[in-house]
């Protein structure tokens, strides 16, 4: 019976091509984006859910409390993990982690063979944090050999990449800062793309106290490196809001006075790839919000509908065309059951066929995506059986949505009315309905086109607005800080301006709007007390005015002369002005680059 079902659908499709190609068309446009926004919804919501431990998973984060409002802060003062370590049984672990983004590194590559010179993310962690996260090793056990300072590990890909073969880089020699040696100890393996720790190297964590290397003062609960995080692993059965409080009181009553208000607080690992906040970073540098989430899955279900109210309406547009048919087969003996059955079974051939499609649609369609949205989706997740059950479950629930009102509708035919020609289209059932999905489509379709609309109008107004400062032709490369390379800044300076394609060079910590983000509080006109916001500093040389073409309002640039380490002249903006309480008198306003 089903057999007959289907070569009777092949038949009724090959003679009706028209209606065949548009809902084909339809259904692979609509079921195509569906699995594009379900994969990347399933890549995003996968983030370092790969750990057995995982509900048990801590970060520790600073939490500044002003006079107006509460901030937090990935980061966290340096001391913090070793107070952890020793005060509180209830933590069956802490980890202590640095990252030092754009490390320079020197491999050694043996007798005969130049060094090479690389640029890396350098991840300093300790034999802890590997006893939290689950992430494999090829050759050694970090949980072992990252408790000894000056060890390092490699990445099978990265081991590779700078020694050809991973297994002839145990015990090679790698050179931070041009003056630290480190020994390779062992290779791990690669990590995967839906995680927040994306290391190429992982450095012991004591190597930094060891070398004098901390990226702040080991007693200081003030200062604090955003690269600078910690981890916990509770003990089954802990409190981690009892726990969150007692850290928030350690960590006030290390604090000076006017900072006592700052405390800690708890962030659980399956919530940091989804916060938002600008101040809460993970090493991968790559957030996805929930809300953004929940809007892929509404816009995957808009387009599904909207495919199948058009498969409805095109359906239920031709039954006057098939009402012959029905009465035909209804006066040899088929019942309304079966051809009820034998239009879904259309609907399904036609749906499947629109379901291979798609797949072969959204295939090619991945790179764009993954260069658009800055993700790392492949094709290898079609073949797993989540995926599989997806597209099966978007086969059966397009079938029924599409088939079952056209079926009913075509099944329900008077046979006499239908073979006199006396069914006309004002007479058949369920055209108010039909009018009802029609506008429904259009607002569905105007929904969509607006929010396209609103956001090219946002990608524009971000393209071509004026952020204040020169943005175009201009290039951020980043440079060693050490010692040995800041001697050599002015030289380097004279030999890329005798490039005639260098209009200027600035050396700065960082661009007017970077990722890279230094704050600091300040007291103001020999106040007592600090202010209650802070400020981000650019640390930059007096060419980096005329640079990004900085419009000045009031004063100048202060000088390139320094007679000591004490920082006697700045610029600030005006929003700083403004928060300090001082009027402005606004004159022309003068470019630096013009004087």
């Amino acid at each position: 019976m089903f057999r007959n079902y289907w070569i009777i659908a092949v038949r009724s499709l090959q003679r009706n091509r028209s209606y065949t190609i548009i809902n084909f068309l339809g259904l692979t446009v609509g079921m195509a984006a569906c699995l594009l926004l379900f994969l990347l919804v399933r890549y995003e919501t996968s983030f370092d859910t790969f750990h057995a431990k995982k509900d048990r998973i801590y970060r520790v984060i600073t939490v500044n409390r002003g006079p107006q409002n509460e901030g937090r802060q990935s980061g966290v003062p340096y001391p913090l993990a070793g107070a952890l370590k020793t005060g509180y049984p209830q933590l069956e672990q802490v980890a202590p982690s640095y990252m030092e983004f754009g490390e320079q590194l020197v491999v050694e590559r043996g007798e005969g063979q130049a060094p090479k010179v690389f640029r890396e993310n350098a991840f300093y962690a300790g034999a802890a944090f590997f006893k939290i996260f689950d992430f494999g090793a090829l050759d050694g056990d970090p949980k072992v050999l990252l408790d000894v300072p000056y060890n390092a590990m490699l990445t099978k890909s990265t081991a590779e990449k700078y020694f050809g073969d991973w297994k002839s880089a145990i015990g090679k020699t790698l050179q931070l800062h041009n003056k630290v040696l480190v020994k390779v100890a062992g290779i791990l393996q690669d990590p995967p793309a839906n995680t927040d720790f994306p290391f190429t190297v992982v450095i012991a964590h004591s190597t930094l106290a060891a070398a004098n290397m901390t990226p702040t003062n080991p007693n200081d609960w003030v200062t604090i490196n955003g690269g600078t995080n910690c981890y916990i692993l509770l003990k089954p059965g802990s409190s981690a809001p009892a726990l969150e409080r007692s850290i928030d009181q350690l960590a006030r009553t290390h604090q000076p006075a006017e900072y006592s208000k700052n405390g800690a607080g708890l962030q659980a690992l399956g919530d940091m790839h989804y916060d938002d906040a600008e101040t809460m970073d993970v090493y991968s540098g790559t957030k996805f919000s929930r809300d953004l989430i929940k809007a892929l899955v509404l816009i995957g279900l808009f387009l599904v509908v909207i495919a199948c109210i058009n498969f409805i309406n095109l359906a239920t547009a031709q039954a006057v065309n098939r009402a012959r048919e029905v009465g035909i087969r209804k006066v040899l003996g088929s019942g309304r059951r079966q051809l009820v059955f034998r239009f879904l079974a259309e609907t399904g051939m036609i749906s499947g066929l629109a379901l291979a499609a798609s797949i072969l649609m959204a295939a090619p369609l991945l790179g764009p995506l993954n260069t658009l949205l800055e993700t790392k989706l492949s094709a290898a997740p079609l073949a797993e059986p989540v995926v599989i059950l997806f597209l099966l479950g978007i086969w059966v629930v397009v079938t029924i949505l599409s088939g079952v009102y056209p079926a009913l509708v075509l099944s329900g035919f008077n046979p006499i009315s239908a073979l006199k020609s006396k069914l006309a289209a004002s007479s058949t059932r369920g055209l108010s309905l039909r009018r009802g999905l029609v506008v429904l489509q259009f607002v569905i379709a105007q929904v969509l086109i607006t929010g396209v609309l609103v956001i090219v109008s946002q990608m524009n107004y971000f393209r071509h607005a004026d952020l204040g400062f020169a943005k175009d032709a201009i290039i951020t490369v980043g440079v060693p800080s050490d010692s040995v390379s800041r001697s050599r800044q002015a030289s380097l300076r004279q030999d890329l301006l005798r490039n005639p394609g260098v209009e200027g060079i600035s050396y700065s910590f960082a661009a007017p709007t970077d990722y890279s983000e230094w704050y600091s509080d300040f007291r103001y006109d020999q106040s007592p007390a600090k202010t209650s916001f802070a400020s981000s500093l650019r640390w930059a040389d007096t060419s980096y005015f005329g640079l990004y073409h900085l419009l000045l309002v009031a004063g100048r640039i202060y000088s390139n002369t320094v007679s000591s380490d004490t920082t006697r002249e700045f610029v600030v903006n005006e929003t700083c002005v403004r928060k300090l309480g001082v009027s402005l008198s606004y004159g022309q306003y003068q470019d630096p680059a013009g004087a």
